[in-house]
């Protein structure tokens, strides 16, 4: 029979030769669960069949798994062949070991479940990847003093950074998308000059105009080398024109309150998806702080549930409240292999202990009609023209210098307000703990009793 006309048939189903579970066969007359363990096994175990102590951590990892998600991810994932010559070689299985196979997404699930359960160290994944592409990058550039000065270029400008906030927080995608834009540019730009019989010590701002204007706009992206060449022993004083960023054209306040209500009240959309969604169209959240949050930001009580995004917690009206508490409790897994006990996250990703990216939160929003950047910026204009400016950076979490830009450009006139707030905030010894966006929204007069 094919796989479809087997699922219908009764006869699929019968009691496990191995473990005696009566359920549809997987195959060999065992079930799924005995299935998936014999086919771990022989992937994993040595000559004799078993499995040796060097592998043990990694069979009991894998072996947590949903069976079906196992069978499957042996079926079909990149990373099974890699991991078979990777079982040939001696030694301790180790994040040295894994970046020696061929890289491919199934190698991150595997690390990130090894990771997940204490069997590899915690490191920065993003850097590391960073780190591990630079040196055959910088093979490209045809000039070994040009390679030279590239690579100072991005120990000490970019790495030196990122290394340093790794401390305290992983790497984004974003920042290293931007440090490879930038080693992307400064490569065509040293390799464009030497094909000129020319180098950065020697070119003129006509060559570099030539150079910019010849090409596509991310060449502008050589201003962060040109200026560090020129604090550091380069004495032509070039200079890159800034181009200014695009503007996205925010969303009309109708389509924004009917994306609100369909999300409120749409059951067909996915539970995240609708959460998600809200704090966008309401709070104007971003992609990859929304990625970030966990249980611990939502507090609840008797009567409210509140999130923190900022410095205050804020309290979410229902439905938006009985929403948060549901998700909290009924989040979805999205993890292929491995489990993770105790996960935090409110969106949890597809790589075991970690949560959904941005971008693939972006997509998803965009499934449902919702784009993040036009979407952010209609909520804040309408924030903006209503509350003063230190709420809004205190409970949507916003630099208050960002917030204080919105509220002029949304032409807020709350400036007293931000005054006697700060005056308030200096005499008064205490103030709640909480506060909830419609009391944020009172504007106090300084003439007022």
């Amino acid at each position: 029979m094919c796989a479809a006309c087997y699922r219908k048939d009764p006869l699929s189903f019968r009691s496990c030769v191995k473990c005696g579970s009566f359920e549809r066969a997987y195959h060999f007359e065992l079930c799924t669960t005995c299935a998936a363990d014999e086919q771990l096994r022989a992937l994993l175990a040595d000559d004799d069949g078993a499995i040796s102590p060097r592998v043990r951590p990694l069979y009991e990892t894998l072996a947590a798994s949903k069976p079906s998600n196992l069978l499957e991810w042996l079926r079909d994932s990149p990373a099974v062949p890699a991991l078979r010559e990777l079982l040939n070689e001696d030694g301790p299985l180790s994040h040295a070991s894994l970046d020696r196979m061929l890289p491919n997404k199934g190698v991150q699930i595997l690390r990130s479940a090894l990771v997940a359960n204490n069997v590899l160290a915690v490191r920065d994944e993003q850097l590391s990847t960073l780190e591990r592409w630079i040196p055959p990058f910088l093979a490209k550039i045809r000039h070994p003093t040009d390679r030279k000065l590239v690579r100072s270029f991005v120990t000490w400008q970019h790495l030196r950074i990122l290394r340093r906030k790794s401390e305290t927080a992983p790497t984004t995608y974003a920042q290293i998308v931007t440090v490879r834009s930038d080693l992307k540019a400064c490569t065509e730009l040293v390799n464009w000059l030497r094909d000129r019989e020319l180098d950065l010590a020697t070119c003129g701002q006509g060559d570099i105009d030539r150079f910019l204007a010849t090409g596509p706009t991310a060449r502008r992206r050589i201003k962060a080398f040109v200026g560090w060449a020129s604090r550091h022993g380069f004495p032509n004083a070039l200079t890159i024109k800034t181009v200014s960023k695009s503007i996205a054209t925010p969303i009309e306040e109708d389509e924004r309150w009917t994306l609100t209500r369909e999300l409120l009240h749409n059951e067909a959309i996915t539970l995240a998806d609708r959460f998600a969604g809200l704090l966008i169209l309401l709070f104007s959240q971003q992609a990859s702080k929304i990625v970030t949050l966990t249980v611990d930001h939502l507090t609840q009580s008797d009567r409210t549930v509140s999130l923190q995004l900022g410095n205050k917690p804020l309290e979410l009206p229902d439905p938006l409240g009985a929403m948060a508490t549901r998700l909290a409790t009924n989040r979805t897994n999205y993890i292929q292999i491995a489990r993770v006990r105790d996960q935090p996250w409110l969106f949890p990703g597809g790589h075991p202990g970690r949560p959904l990216t941005a971008s693939r939160m972006s997509i998803r929003m965009n499934r449902i009609g919702i784009y993040v950047r036009p979407s952010r910026q209609a909520t804040l204009i309408d924030l903006a023209a209503q509350l003063p400016h230190p709420v809004l950076s205190q409970l949507l979490g916003i630099s208050a210098s960002t917030a204080s830009k919105w509220s002029t450009a949304a032409g807020s006139s709350n400036g007293r307000y931000a005054a006697h707030l700060v005056r308030r905030a200096r005499g008064a010894s205490a103030e709640p703990a909480g506060a909830t966006m419609a009391e944020s929204k009172r504007v106090e007069s300084p003439d007022s009793t």
